[in-house]
Parts: structure tokens; sequence; C-alpha cells
């Protein structure tokens, strides 16, 4: 995309990496790395979206360990604050520039959210949402339209609230398992009062005033065992808050979350890329690019084979297994291609033979974002920002 953050992180360790302090409640790791990606992509039809892929992969701890993981859930939350920071300074009241969301979840889109309910009333009005997209492992592709078994849960609860209600964060490794398993919206109370749900329907106590985080989760995984990866995607959705005339700016109509609900959808459609018929599954016709698998996110990941420098060449980006330029309006001849990582030092480096289309292997280099640098023969230099998949 236009701009990508990578971020790996494990969980293996019992006491702070680099000290001898033990990880406070946390004695039974489970054993596996994370590799996450963040995709922004710089298109008018987009800039509301930012795609999240997480790489999770059992690495089984010790040697002896075969660490057999089943019925594993894999989530998301956010503590999201929605205030116009030109009205209200951040922080200022203290907690009470914190406690004026609200929040909610559409099931049909796997899509939690929050809005300014009461904080700069009328100067907001925006939505924040989280949305799970699809995932895959050793299986396939799953997701609750395909199958019915595996499904999104949605829970929320006051922020800094640690305790064992419904609406309070979870307190230990049991619990929040719990919440990953089990969501809000199973409770005959999301959508019924049946005079112990606490004054209220579950939906109608989120979408009042408070300070709260959301939880969406997927699930189960079956048999995540040593050496095995699943893949787990999902998107933060950005949206106006409409104008519903028949509403106050309190509510939470579906005039009001029309435009939410569209962005969710833009996400997931994007998302789905080759897979046309939204299925999982390379079907005949659908792999445009010819890499043998369902390219996500390809109608935004192909507007980067854009030309640039005034015409001069055009790069397929991402790259996986090999390095693909086509030269154009060549006026000097080229001389050099680079590809430098982050710190600035040169991996690869060839000379070019001149030939118009220039193909090389770099299945070798680690993934990552690198810079392509071109030099010709009137030292022109070109460079371009890479994604090593």
């Amino acid at each position: 995309s236009h701009q990508d953050i990578i971020y790996s992180f494990r969980d293996s360790n019992l006491t702070v990496p680099g000290t001898n302090f033990s990880i406070v409640n946390h004695t039974d790791p489970l054993f596996v790395d994370v590799e996450m990606r963040s995709y922004n992509f710089n298109h008018a039809d987009a800039d509301y979206i930012v795609f999240l892929d997480m790489k999770i992969t059992n690495t089984g701890g010790s040697s002896q360990s075969t660490n057999n993981l089943d019925s594993v859930y894999v989530g998301i939350f956010a503590n999201a604050v929605i205030r116009n920071v030109g009205i209200t300074p951040p922080g200022s009241g203290g907690a009470g520039f914190y406690n004026k969301g609200a929040n909610g979840f559409v099931d049909s889109l796997h899509l939690a959210y929050t809005y300014d309910h009461s904080g700069d009333v009328g100067n907001t009005n925006t939505y924040i949402g989280q949305k799970f997209l699809g995932s895959e492992d050793k299986y396939g592709f799953h997701h609750p339209m395909l199958d019915p078994s595996f499904k999104s849960n949605y829970n929320s609860w006051e922020f800094n609230n640690p305790g064992f209600g419904v609406f309070q964060a979870p307190y230990n490794d049991s619990y929040r398992y719990q919440k990953l398993s089990n969501g809000l919206e199973d409770y005959p109370c999301w959508d019924v009062d049946n005079g112990s749900c606490g004054g209220s329907t579950f939906q109608s106590q989120l979408n009042t005033a408070g300070n709260r985080s959301d939880l969406i989760s997927v699930g189960p995984f079956r048999n995540f065992n040593k050496g095995d990866s699943l893949i787990v995607s999902f998107a933060f959705v950005f949206a106006q808050k409409l104008e519903d005339s028949t509403a106050a700016y309190t509510d939470n109509t579906l005039v009001q979350m029309s435009q939410l609900m569209e962005h969710a959808r833009d996400a997931q459609i994007r998302y789905y890329g080759e897979d046309l018929n939204q299925n999982g599954v390379l079907d005949p016709g659908e792999d445009k690019d010819n890499d043998g698998k369902i390219t996500r996110y390809r109608d935004l990941a192909t507007s980067l084979e854009e030309s640039t420098n005034d015409e001069k060449f055009i790069i397929v980006n991402p790259i996986e297994e090999s390095l693909s330029i086509k030269f154009l309006n060549i006026e000097n001849r080229i001389e050099t291609i680079q590809l430098i990582n982050i710190s600035g030092q040169v991996q690869k480096e060839w000379r070019h033979d001149g030939s118009l289309v220039f193909e090389k292997n770099v299945s070798s280099i680690q993934s990552g974002i690198y810079l392509l640098r071109i030099i010709d023969s009137s030292k022109n230099v070109y460079v371009k920002k890479l994604i090593k998949e």
C-alpha cells in the first residue's frame, strides 16, 4: 500500500525480556509468533479504511513440546475515543473527556463501532469501526458466511474496570477466553429486556455515553499445531455520522449509520480481491496475476503498478519471488538497479542489461519494506518504495 506498518511480537516469555521481572499473571505462554501488517491506500475511494493482517504461527516452545492448540479464537480490541480536539483539548476534564462515546455491533457485517454520543455535540459526527474480513489456515478459508460453525463474537466493557460482570474487562485468562469465544449478541438480553438485563437491552445500554473497549473475535480454529500458521484479517473503518432529521444527535439510527455500513461493505469487497465469488477458492478466470493464489486487495494493490517519474518505468508492487520492472520512455541508458533496506543497506545491486523488461529472482530477500533505486547514465536517480512479501 502507500503506507505500511509491520509489527512482530510473540508470546513465549515468563519474564520481561532483558530483566528478571516476572510477567504479572502470565504463567502459561501460548508459544506463538505474530506478524501484523497494516495497509493504508491513498485513494479517494479507500482512504477511510486501514487493513490489518495478522499471521500467527505456533512455534511450539521447546523441541520436545507439541503445543497442540484447539478451539483457538483470535480477536482485536480498541478503546476508541471520538472527540473534536479543536473544540475540547485532549484530556481536558480528566475522565470526563473519555466517557462520552457510545458503542454497537452489526452482526451481519461483523462490525464493532464507536461514535461520539454527547462529547462535542454537532461537531464530531464520526464513527470508527473494527471489522472482521476473513481468515485462512491449513484447512482453507474461514468466514461465517461460508461456515456456520465459524463465527464472530462481540464484547464491550468499561475501561479499567476488571471483573466478572457482563460489561467488565476480563479479569484472567480463563475469562478472556470466555469473552473471545462468546459474544454479547448471544445473550437473550442483546435485543430483549427480560427484566434481568440491567434496566434495558444490551444494545440500548451500549448506546449510552461511556468509556468502553470493543472486542471483535473469530473462531474456532481447529488443531492449531506446532509449525502451523493462520492468517486473520480485520479492517478499521471510518465514516461520518450522517444527518437524520427524525433523530437526535445522540441517537444511532440506520440513516445515521448508513455511510459506516457502506464503507464496511467496501472494505469487505476490497479484501476479497481476486476471489470474485467470495468462496475462498481460486476458481477458473479469477487468477488475474497468474500467481496461482488469491491476491487480496487486488483492485487497490494493482493501482500501485503505476507509472512513475513521467512514465519512465512501471513496477509490480508488492513483490514476492521476483522483481519486475518495465522500462518505458528511457532517454538515457539505465546503468544500476539497487534494492535497499530501511536501514540504508544495499541488499542487491544489478547492472542493467539494456532490456525493456528487467526481472530478477529475489526470493532470498526477507519480507519487509525496501527502496528500489535506479540510476541512469546521466546519474539521474529514481527511487520507489517496494514491499517484499
